[in-house]
């Protein structure tokens, strides 16, 4: 796959995301997350209920960054858009996608408090899914400069899911906030 004309740029970052129309393939993955069966299963995981899955996608999608690409700490947007305007952003799940990834190459996803502690770092090996809160804690991002092979990139699939109910009562309606 040639990623290059596939994805919208953000040259600002590095990081190349598409939504819209996918591969059969990738087209499965969404809707496997988009089942029931699978809100169910994060409805147990997370104890947040009901979960709703965003049928427009926005801010989901395939995400792709390339050598020397970052994606600076941050909050994620909090409320959907459309019909899901009402509902707030509550779970993020980020599938990676990256055969044969080199430590050494970084592209990790860094989970971290308000202050900056790192909880925990996740390498983006293929068939790995991290799954999170989305709340006015969650701080998150993949924070140093990738060092892949100029022909490789560092690809997920990103799915969120809502709920009629804020994560906390700290959390209230904004774009994505950036760590300056």
């Amino acid at each position: 796959m040639e990623h290059g004309k596939d994805f919208p740029s953000d040259q600002s970052s590095g990081k190349k995301m598409r939504c819209g129309e996918f591969s059969p393939l990738i087209e499965s993955a969404f809707l496997a997350m988009e089942r029931k069966s699978f809100l169910k299963f994060l409805e147990d995981l997370t104890g947040i209920r009901p979960l709703i899955s965003d049928p427009s996608r926005y801010g989901a999608g395939l995400h792709s960054t390339e050598r020397g690409g970052q994606l600076r700490r941050h909050l994620d947007f909090t409320k959907g858009v459309g019909a899901m305007s009402e509902c707030w952003r509550r779970v993020n799940i980020l599938v990676f996608m990256n055969q044969d990834w080199d430590e050494e190459w970084g592209g990790t996803c860094s989970l971290s408090t308000p202050k900056g502690k790192i909880i925990t770092e996740v390498l983006p090996v293929a068939n790995r899914a991290i799954i999170f809160n989305a709340s006015s804690k969650s701080w998150h991002g993949q924070t140093e400069p990738i060092n892949c092979p100029p022909d490789r990139h560092r690809m997920s699939i990103a799915c969120y899911y809502y709920s009629d109910s804020k994560a906390d009562e700290d959390q209230y309606y904004r774009c994505t906030l950036y760590e300056d």
